[in-house]
């Protein structure tokens, strides 16, 4: 065996060895078991709405088609379009001469029916008394009467002319039939008008009117659910009815449902519906394209999450739920329609989960059965710290200052458990 050529250097190394792992023996003692801080929801089944959405369109309660009756020319519009008409107004005029001189045949025609019912009156009344004197035969006195009822009936043939060729002349002026707001006119002055050619068209948009429908499908599911006591629904006239605009706003006014079809479309597979308005102020229109939502029906029970909580995966949606040591574990889940920024859950929780909500990315990081530290939290409570994350107030610290709040660990002063 050979010695040691330098015992000083040899001596300096294991003493520099021995201190190096008492070192690092005392650090590692006095390494604290750091709990990853997490915010936790107890599950607690409560009622939610039902939502129900499709899309519809508006319609004037009333619309009708402004008609011409008669053909002539157009003389003058006597409307502005656009503009708001009584029932009666005169909209449009027409071109009535031809019609006046039927009308002055036609009762011309009556004065000479009337002579000649005059002249068979008196000669009906000289043949009955000379009957009756037997100066005549009966035979005569029949003629008579024959001659008065035809008479009779050719003066009635006569005025009924005249008054056909009355309204001729009074359908020349055409009036609005109803009270509302005019449409542009589609025929311009001057032109030929023919019978039945429609000229413009009035509508009713106080109240107004909103045409939707919805399926066979979505309509059996709330009927099953009302039925299993699943859902609480009041009958389709006890539903309100709310609408989004084209510009996303919300109507302020709700309506009601004030028709409901029996049949189911054919073509479509969906039943029709239409619901009523107060429009006062007129910012409804006829035609515009709105989302419906019809309110009033309650899911009973419902488990509730924010949506953020919900994980998905190649094996499906799935939630990180807290267990008794404080450890946490996957728990598939399957969703059912989004309430704002929650989700149900239909599966896979039931009431006294424990639902870690933030944190996520950070949790499959985590060694098994590593424990965490709850912070017990309502979803009011979640979201508020969200939005305190998110604010600039609540982030004064630069990138890379030790303990800044970032939204994913933010937790509010909630009880911790």
């Amino acid at each position: 065996m050979k010695k040691l050529r330098n015992p000083i250097l040899w001596f300096s190394a294991v003493c520099l060895v021995s201190s190096l792992t008492a070192c690092g023996q005392k650090k590692e003692a006095e390494m604290p078991n750091m709990e990853m801080p997490v915010q936790v929801l107890e599950i607690q089944p409560q009622s939610v709405p039902v939502l129900l959405e499709t899309p519809g369109q508006t319609a004037g309660s009333s619309e009708v088609e402004v008609r011409s009756r008669v053909s002539g020319i157009l003389e003058k519009k006597n409307y502005t379009e656009g503009a708001y008409v009584k029932k009666g107004t005169v909209l449009f005029t027409l071109e009535t001469d031809s019609a006046q001189q039927a009308y002055k045949s036609a009762m011309a025609n009556v004065a000479s029916q009337k002579a000649l019912l005059e002249q068979a009156q008196t000669n009906e009344k000289r043949v009955s008394a000379l009957v009756k004197q037997n100066a005549l035969s009966r035979r005569d006195g029949d003629d008579a009467k024959a001659t008065l009822n035809t008479a009779k009936a050719a003066y009635d043939a006569a005025v009924a002319q005249s008054e056909n060729s009355k309204l001729n002349v009074d359908y020349g002026v055409i009036r609005a039939p109803i009270s509302g707001y005019t449409s542009s006119e589609t025929r311009s002055v001057g032109s030929l008008v023919s019978p039945q050619e429609i000229l413009t068209k009035i509508s009713v948009i106080n109240p107004i009117y909103v045409n939707f429908s919805f399926s066979d499908g979505d309509l059996a599911k709330l009927r099953n659910a009302t039925r299993s006591g699943e859902v609480t629904s009041p009958t389709p006239a006890g539903l309100q009815v709310a609408l989004t605009l084209p510009d996303g706003t919300e109507y302020p006014t709700l309506g009601r449902i004030n028709f409901t079809d029996k049949i189911i479309s054919a073509t479509t597979g969906t039943v029709r519906a239409r619901a009523v308005f107060d429009n006062p102020t007129m910012d409804l229109l006829p035609g515009s394209f709105v989302r419906v939502s019809l309110r009033g029906a309650m899911r009973n029970d419902a488990i509730i999450v924010p949506q953020r909580a919900i994980s998905s995966g190649i094996q499906g949606k799935s939630v990180w739920v807290l267990t008794a040591e404080n450890t946490f574990e996957p728990r598939p889940v399957t969703t059912g329609d989004n309430i704002g920024t929650n989700v149900i859950v239909t599966k896979g929780l039931q009431a006294g989960d424990r639902v870690i909500l933030d944190n996520l990315i950070k949790l499959p990081q985590l060694p098994p059965k590593s424990k965490v530290k709850p912070m017990m939290v309502t979803l009011e409570e979640f979201y508020q710290s969200l939005a305190q994350a998110a604010s600039p107030a609540a982030a004064p610290a630069k990138e890379g200052a030790e303990g800044a709040p970032t939204a994913d660990s933010a937790a509010p002063a909630a009880k911790e458990k």
